[in-house]
């Protein structure tokens, strides 16, 4: 008898061990990584066997697996041996990691239904009861769904009812298993003979449909039935030759690709290489070659051709058969690299994002698994295919927030793709201008290789960084979004036929709504904070997505002195096209780029020429290089500095060098303005001079005095609770447990419990705890000893983001 330990795919955190299911004898091919479905609380369940092993009996009632979802292993050994360091490290349960593996998180579609027991006698209800109704409505059609009963029955108890009929055996529960993604196919013809000229010309004298259906098949395996049908041949023919048994018709898989017709340039120029770009390849090549785990961060300014020193690496895994995969922080950048790639390697791409369907994502995980393509490009998602044969990692734009998922599990990337590489013993590249102080930390302690590229390709100069003080701007009556000096910058690069980008991290009309009379702020009724006006006359809250008419008096007092107050990317293009209605604008933020390909498309018309000036939020300040964009205009640079937030003046000064770094790229040098309200401060001062040094080892310092990574690590606990004092004093509880746990320990420390950024949503409680982790192990035991990882009401995140 052989056992499958089976871990069952439910994201609830008190499931986190494998359970133990007997496989059936015509099943016995499986094995760890298989994909199945298992009985599971009376449900059909989806899950993912773990290991295999045979014992001679058992001394306790096993179920049986009832179904296998796949014809072949899903999770090959490596990733499993990584997901299983991963739920180790993100305190969860391994089936909470290996769904990220798949597109939607599951492979299957689960459905329930009911059938009557045909020994079951609706003559022992009333006529009228529930249960009567029930069982002659399924005696007449079969089975129904519970939302189909409870549309029988809109006034009854339908669930309860069903459940005692469930146990009295009058009814039963049935499981319908089908893929979540739906495969396509095509028809195709292949030969079933041997054709030749002679037999084409003899045999069928006098037939030409049938003879130059043949001619088609006379040199290939097989052709479609559509590609027959476009040359105008119609089905007769092709029934004859089937008849003479010339033919047979057969089914392919047609694998999905959305990128398939993606435009780049032909016959594209060789680039001869840089002394540095080919000294830092020189460097890593006998590691890909040695097939051994290896870490290395490329600092390179904007413009020093990073992406080409990506492109010649994947050469050099291709060359030795082994599969890389691309990461970019936003779905808007994965048009231009796959663009740079395409170029170099035709069809031996696949690219997946968020905003692919599960089947098109599905199709991409077959194709990358299968080998039909060995180089995949994406989001953070991208990390989560399963490879057989995994020889490179690039993470570009390593220190991107967008890394960072902000769901159960909150994993980020970079130590996702760290674990992945040592798994495959593969080569893990990051790539930067500004690298994350974490990143650039281990770099000075040896712990990953730095090769810096200082210099932009073809000695092009960096662009001049100029601040321009907004309080002066308002001492002189200016009080709109733009500055003088940005208005002149604006008229002066449009008229001398050059492009413009400009970056407002602020999306909607106005950042919020105000009664004058009294002071209230409109906020979302779910979390609290306050709504963001869109000019489609909406109200939005950026935090949950809640959607709200905007008042015309206030719910507070009833004035009518409602006041629309801030700015942000929707005002300031309507601003633009005010003070300068003869620029062509597009916008670039969340609110424009809803469907599938809109950044892509927004993108390369402005890469053409077709706009004059592209504003939008973060998604415009980085990765893209437009040579005849000479300007770049940075708004409200210095936001993030009132955050309280120890990473504020990191995102300060990086928004500003990646936002100034993609003016001037070509043959014209760039000028870049900051607005700013607080020019001094040493982030705007540094990231104006774009001397990243300079600022680590000024932010390095203050992140030592007060014990923040890359120092220590840190571990956020939210706590939920439905009243605000008993929701504080939990949180409270464990601080005191933490405080004696490590008394005497400096290394190990606690901040909070404070409310959270966001303290009631939807209708529940939220305070925050803060460790400062020296020692990350000894923290996870103290953890799992108090059983954090099995609450549901506490959330745990491991590095956060945002604190």
């Amino acid at each position: 008898m052989y056992i499958a330990d089976v871990y069952v795919n439910l994201p609830v955190k008190s499931i986190a061990q494998a359970y133990s299911y007997i496989i059936p004898e015509d099943k016995l091919f499986l094995d760890a990584g298989w994909r199945v479905v298992v009985p599971f609380h009376g449900r059909a369940t989806e899950g993912f066997i773990l290991n295999k092993y045979e014992v001679e009996s058992t001394d306790r009632p096993l179920k049986k697996i009832t179904d296998v979802l796949d014809d072949e292993a899903w999770f090959p050994a490596e990733i499993i041996k990584a997901a299983s360091k991963l739920a180790t490290f993100y305190l969860c349960s391994l089936a909470e990691i290996m769904r990220l593996f798949m597109p939607g998180k599951s492979g299957a579609k689960i459905s329930c239904v009911y059938e009557v027991n045909e020994e079951a006698d609706s003559g022992c209800y009333s006529d009228g009861t529930a249960e009567k109704k029930i069982l002659d409505f399924l005696h007449e059609y079969g089975n129904a769904s519970k939302n189909k009963l409870k549309k029988l029955l809109p006034d009854a108890p339908v669930e309860s009812v069903i459940e005692k009929m469930c146990r009295r055996d009058e009814i039963r529960r049935i499981y319908n298993v089908a893929k979540k993604s739906k495969e396509r196919f095509e028809k195709y013809i292949c030969p079933q003979i041997e054709i030749t000229d002679t037999l084409i010309q003899e045999k069928f004298k006098g037939k030409p449909a049938q003879q130059k259906i043949l001619r088609l098949l006379k040199d290939c395996d097989s052709v479609s039935l559509k590609y027959i049908k476009d040359q105008g041949i119609s089905s007769v023919p092709l029934k004859a030759l089937a008849e003479m048994n010339c033919i047979k018709y057969i089914e392919k898989r047609i694998l999905r690709d959305s990128y398939q017709d993606f435009e780049c340039e032909k016959n594209v120029k060789k680039i001869k290489l840089t002394d540095t770009q080919g000294k830092i390849i020189d460097s890593i090549r006998p590691h890909i070659d040695s097939k051994q785990y290896f870490m290395a961060l490329l600092h390179g300014v904007t413009g020093s051709g990073k992406t080409q020193v990506y492109v010649e690496l994947t050469k050099l895994a291709r060359m030795q058969g082994r599969q890389v995969i691309v990461l970019v922080p936003e779905i808007a950048l994965t048009g231009q690299i796959v663009k740079v790639f395409k170029q170099n390697f035709s069809e031996d791409i696949v690219v997946i994002h968020s905003q692919l369907s599960v089947s098109e994502r599905n199709d991409s995980f077959y194709r990358f698994r299968h080998g039909q393509a060995n180089i995949a490009i994406g989001a953070r998602s991208a990390l989560f295919l399963t490879p057989e044969n995994l020889g490179l990692i690039i993470i570009d734009e390593e220190q991107d927030p967008s890394y960072k998922q902000d769901e159960a599990p909150r994993y980020h990337a970079r130590v996702v793709a760290e674990m992945l590489a040592k798994a495959y013993n593969c080569t893990l590249i990051l790539g930067s201008a500004t690298p994350s102080l974490e990143s650039y930390y281990q770099t000075q302690l040896g712990k990953i290789e730095c090769f810096e590229m200082p210099e932009r390709v073809g000695n092009r100069p960096m662009p001049k960084v100029y601040p321009v003080d907004m309080r002066m701007e308002l001492k002189r009556g200016n009080r709109k979004i733009l500055s003088n000096d940005m208005m002149r910058l604006i008229r002066e690069t449009i008229q001398q036929g050059q492009q413009m980008i400009l970056m407002l991290n602020r999306r909607g009309f106005s950042t919020f709504i105000m009664c004058r009379e009294c002071g209230h702020v409109i906020k979302c009724p779910d979390c609290g904070l306050p709504m963001v006006y869109h000019k489609a006359n909406t109200l939005m809250c950026h935090h949950c997505d809640t959607h709200l008419h905007p008042p015309s008096i206030c719910p507070q007092c009833g004035s009518t002195y409602i006041r629309y107050f801030g700015s942000g990317t929707e005002k300031l293009e309507a601003e633009l096209k005010e003070l300068v209605p003869e620029a062509r604008v597009v916008r670039l933020d969340r609110d424009t780029t809803q469907r599938k390909f809109s950044q892509t498309e927004i993108l390369s018309a402005f890469s053409e020429g077709k706009y004059d000036i592209l504003l939008g939020t973060q998604m415009v300040a980085k990765g893209h290089d437009v040579p005849n964009v000479t300007a770049s205009g940075i708004l409200s640079a210095d936001a993030a500095l009132n955050l309280p937030d120890f990473r504020a003046a990191e995102r300060c000064f990086m928004l500003i060098a990646q936002t100034a770094g993609r003016s001037g790229r070509g043959e014209i040098p760039g000028k870049v303005l900051v607005q700013c309200y607080n020019p001094e401060h040493y982030a705007v001062q540094y990231a104006c001079e774009q001397n990243y040094h300079a600022f680590f080892e000024h932010e390095i310092e203050i992140r030592k005095a007060l014990y923040y990574p890359p120092f220590c690590r840190l571990i956020k606990l939210t706590f939920v609770g439905d009243t605000e004092d008993e929701t504080r004093k939990r949180a409270e509880s464990l601080k005191d447990k933490f405080v004696s746990y490590f008394s005497g320990r400096a290394e190990q420390q606690i901040i909070g419990p404070a409310p959270d950024t966001i303290p009631v949503f939807r209708g529940r409680y939220r305070y925050n705890l803060v460790i400062k982790a020296g020692k990350y192990l000894d923290t996870l035991q103290f953890m799992r000893e108090n059983n954090l990882h099995e609450d549901t009401n506490v959330l745990i995140d491991i590095d956060p983001i945002n604190i």
